[in-house]
């Protein structure tokens, strides 16, 4: 079985000035996936939408699919807010992404890497966060793969045991 990472960002992503070029020639890789970001609203950016430029993005893939004996493939991760689901769902109904992961950056206030959930109780981030990702789950068939669980904790220092129940849930 091959492996190969699916996270990645490229300069189509708000949070990255990295090239595909500089990603082949590191990894030559047999796939190659680039998953941009998708945030709208983004309080990463001040509340601007965070969108990738398909018709640009699906360009360079081709183009640099000419050139390359790798299988380039196209990859979106959306952050996903219940209230943003049907805007979300239009962005997505005329793109062929290869595969859709689905994220909870922020609540619709702050993203969880900003200094406010430092002020929040331990208890009561948990219990947003991971209630937002239950939700996403339930809800949401536009998505391939559910990533990183604990982002709504990092700036914290806790163990996974703190909200391994909640994760079981999920």
């Amino acid at each position: 079985m091959n492996y190969y990472d699916q996270h990645l960002h490229t300069h189509h992503s708000f949070d990255s000035n990295e090239t595909f070029e500089n990603y082949l020639k590191t990894y030559s890789p047999t796939y190659f996936v680039s998953t941009e970001h998708l945030d709208f609203d983004n309080p990463y950016v001040k509340g601007a939408d965070s969108i990738p430029e398909f018709k640009a993005y699906k360009k360079e893939i081709e183009s640099l699919d000419k050139k390359h004996e790798t299988t380039l493939l196209k990859g979106i991760e959306v952050g996903y807010v219940d209230y943003q689901h049907d805007r979300i769902t239009s962005f997505l109904s005329e793109k062929d992404y290869d595969i859709i992961l689905l994220s909870i950056h922020q609540n619709g206030i702050f993203d969880y890497m900003d200094d406010d959930v430092l002020a929040l109780e331990v208890v009561d981030l948990i219990d947003d966060y991971y209630s937002r990702m239950l939700d996403a789950v339930k809800k949401v068939d536009f998505a391939n793969v559910l990533t990183h669980f604990d982002y709504g904790m990092r700036r914290l220092d806790l163990s996974v045991d703190e909200f391994k129940k909640t994760l079981n849930r999920i």
